[in-house]
């Protein structure tokens, strides 16, 4: 099994605000993910400064379609994005950790693991939160990946601070796929809120023959 780059690295840290970064994703994921290959293609290969410049977009502005557009369309920003994360190449001057795991995610590609791993740690979700949320919701979409969901597993044991499992139980909640699913029914529930228990709850009673 092949993965790009390794989980060795330093980055930087990200601004506040967590939650509405990740129901950003969540929104604007499912009008990327469906895009024709005959779009993508379409696109011009982004310069190395383009590439830079979209790396500090903020996710809660909404990135623009167009953006995401090129920015999926090229592998070779993306291969950059992923040095960048994981401490290969410098890291440019206003890039955001969070932006670019953002569109790593949206690749659903498991080549991109180490960056996803190296950001999901509960040691270091308070100093990278947004990069946190992105790299979780990132592993959920992947959860059937082993790496993934021994990662997930970890992070929604007890020992690990409720708000950060809330963000892991969030993703695999609205990914919602058999393997989520799984990991949900170990997740710790301790402290969680009232309504997000409820969610869960509804997932794991849900049938493993459910698609998705």
């Amino acid at each position: 099994m092949t993965y790009y780059g390794d989980a060795k690295g330093l980055g930087v840290p990200t601004k506040s605000g967590r939650i509405a970064l990740l129901r950003a994703t969540m929104l604007l994921a499912g009008c990327v993910v469906g895009l024709s290959c005959a779009s993508l293609s379409a696109q011009a290969q982004l310069t190395r400064e383009e590439a830079i410049r979209y790396s500090g977009a903020t996710v809660e502005g909404l990135i623009s379609r167009s953006v995401q557009e090129r920015v999926l369309a090229d592998p070779v920003t993306l291969r950059l994005y992923a040095d960048i994360l994981l401490g290969n190449q410098s890291w440019p001057r206003g890039a955001d950790t969070a932006t670019m795991l953002y569109f790593l995610n949206l690749t659903r590609d498991k080549v991109y693991l180490p960056a996803f791993l190296k950001y999901a740690k509960s040691d270091t979700a308070a100093r990278w939160s947004n990069g946190y949320s992105m790299a979780v919701d990132a592993l959920a979409h992947i959860a059937h990946e082993l790496p993934a969901r021994q990662r997930l597993e970890a992070l929604g044991r007890d020992t690990v601070k409720p708000e950060y499992r809330a963000l892991v139980a969030n993703s695999l909640a609205a990914v919602n796929s058999r393997a989520t699913r799984e990991i949900l029914r170990s997740l710790s529930r301790v402290g969680l809120p009232p309504g997000l228990q409820k969610l869960v709850e509804m997932r794991v009673a849900s049938p493993d023959s459910v698609p998705k």
